[in-house]
């Protein structure tokens, strides 16, 4: 595959600055209407983010609610394709599961991950007559993530951009933006890889296989600690263009991956970078809340700390003009002070 340089990684290598211009002149955000989806859990959440959306005969994910790298890696279909996320325990299915299920009646059902993550006891209860129950899973977090990529990643020729996403599967925080990234630049596929490699056979396979559909360049979410410079020498190494998402960290790098958008007003979509239940579901809402008729604009997402703003974010948000901003969880989530827009000291 020919190594060359596309608009979406050139801008990359050229963002550092941008993010510092960001980061010297934090301010808060003007006030705009802050909307919350929150329920008691991370089932209910995800169920609330689902419920937001008129029933519309697509299929649905299944995946674990008691670990975060099945359904990350499942975002960036999700929110482009319209696909709820829903989660579960191994065992069993929350109430709250079953009847977004029943409401949304999907034609077919996809349950990310193995049985160690989502059991056959609980996958033969999915199976209601009419509807195709497929498990989607590999060896580990990885393959899974290569294995959702193999099954719904369209020919480059059809996206914004002929990039793959990649992010550590052992942090959440940069894997969640970019998954809702991914569904926003159009369907970008998004592998996770181990933050000092070495890249397992399924995922060289699912990069061989979308190298050969059109995809040239590959950009990580992450820094050195996340994806290891021998990681991002091994993807190179595959004939990529490789290109890292700039920032110090995951807050930093949740602002510049929406550096590449075309200049306009986007609303934000706000979640915490502390812990990973609230935003599981997150990349539907951020891909499909605009064509819903919900939020007047296309929207972002952002991570912020609990109990404040990191400045970075408080001045990407400002630069967005959003007329509105969605908190992804409750209050010890994200907390009131971040709801009335306090910027970290």
């Amino acid at each position: 595959m020919p190594r060359h340089h596309h608009r979406f990684v050139v801008p990359l290598l050229c963002a550092l600055g941008l993010v510092v211009s960001i980061v010297a002149i934090p301010e808060p955000a003007a006030a705009q209407p802050v909307f919350r989806i929150a329920g008691p859990d991370r089932y209910t959440t995800a169920a609330l983010i689902s419920g937001q959306f008129a029933p519309s005969g697509a299929p649905v994910f299944i995946a674990s609610g008691e670990n975060y790298p099945d359904a990350i890696a499942a975002g960036w279909i999700s929110g482009v394709a319209g696909f709820p996320v829903l989660l579960v325990r191994r065992d069993s299915i929350p109430t709250v599961t079953q009847n977004e299920l029943a409401r949304l009646a999907p034609p077919g059902i996809y349950v990310l991950g193995g049985t160690a993550a989502v059991s056959d006891a609980v996958f033969a209860q999915l199976g209601q007559p009419g509807v195709a129950v497929i498990r989607l899973a590999g060896a580990d977090r990885y393959a899974t993530a290569a294995e959702i990529a193999n099954n719904f990643a369209a020919p480059a020729m059809v996206v914004s951009q002929p990039t793959v996403l990649v992010a550590s599967g052992t942090d959440f925080a940069d894997a969640m933006v970019a998954g809702a990234a991914g569904a926003v630049y159009g369907g970008l596929p998004l592998l996770l890889v181990p933050p000092n490699g070495p890249l397992s056979l399924p995922v060289v396979n699912a990069l061989t296989t979308l190298a050969g559909a059109g995809y040239v360049n590959i950009a990580i979410m992450g820094g050195p600690a996340e994806v290891s410079p021998a990681v991002e020498a091994a993807l190179a190494g595959l004939g990529f263009a490789v290109a890292r998402v700039p920032g110090l960290n995951a807050y930093e790098r949740s602002v510049a991956i929406w550096l590449f958008l075309p200049p306009a007003a986007y609303d934000v979509v706000v979640t915490t970078g502390e812990n990973w239940p609230d935003g599981l579901a997150g990349a539907l809402f951020t891909g499909q809340a605009q064509a819903a008729g919900i939020t007047a604009n296309q929207n972002v997402m952002v991570l912020t700390r609990t109990a404040c703003v990191p400045g970075v974010v408080a001045a990407g948000i400002a630069a967005a003009a959003p007329s509105r901003i969605t908190i992804l969880g409750g209050n010890a989530a994200v907390s009131p002070a971040v709801e009335a827009g306090t910027v970290c000291p």
